[in-house]
């Protein structure tokens, strides 16, 4: 219900039980502690002169701003995904490739889904913690070999992790960036030299929320 603004009175105006009902009545409704409907409920603008109650969180949960700005809301301490693959993919050579996951260990925001299943999808603006490891069925054997392990928003590279050369079968990375709402970061791999096309064997990606950016 929204608020309705009192208009002015002079002396002798009548005020009719419709005034009280709209003026008294239904102000008071529209506002606190008019609209709690509970225990916990609290109240916030949702446009000017209107109100609506934001209804208690769960436990362990914090107050803050949705994604889109507009609207405070509840939301869990801890944000954030970890997917796993254990299905062996091959890598075709000097092409990036996205890696493609299967398991979803933990998930608290819809980060990923079985409809997209090569991406990690951003919820809210601002910075994370990237981490996981990549295992190959084979590696470089001279300096003139490159694998390399990369996040990916569309085609810009946010964060190359590292260039494998020796003998190393599984590569472990973490590093913190900032990531828009809505955005597709991938986990990519690349590499050159090698006689013939590689298989991934196993791979972990997890996305930490930290907190909003400026």
């Amino acid at each position: 219900m929204a608020y309705t603004s009192l208009p002015t009175f002079i002396t002798g105006d009548l005020f009719t039980a419709a005034n009280a009902n709209t003026y008294w009545r239904d102000n008071f409704e529209a506002g606190a502690p008019g609209i709690f409907a509970a225990a916990g409920d609290l109240v916030y603008a949702t446009a000017a002169d209107t109100g609506a109650a934001l209804t208690l969180g769960s436990a362990g949960e914090y107050l803050t701003v949705n994604a889109g700005a507009t609207a405070p809301e509840w939301r869990n301490i801890f944000s954030g995904c970890h997917v796993s693959m254990t299905t062996d993919q091959t890598i075709a050579t000097q092409e990036y490739t996205k890696v493609v996951f299967d398991t979803e260990v933990y998930d608290t925001d819809s980060y990923w889904s079985t409809d997209n299943t090569d991406a990690v999808t951003i919820p809210i603006d601002g910075v994370y913690q990237c981490s996981g490891t990549v295992s190959w069925d084979t590696v470089p054997s001279t300096s003139s070999n490159e694998i390399q392990v990369a996040v990916r928003v569309g085609s810009t590279i946010v964060n190359t992790m590292m260039t494998l050369k020796g003998y190393t079968y599984t590569q472990s990375w973490c590093y913190i960036t900032r990531f828009a709402a809505s955005a597709d970061a991938n986990l990519q791999v690349w590499f050159i030299g090698m006689p013939e096309d590689l298989d991934i064997t196993a791979a972990d990606y997890q996305v930490t929320y930290l907190g909003a950016s400026t």
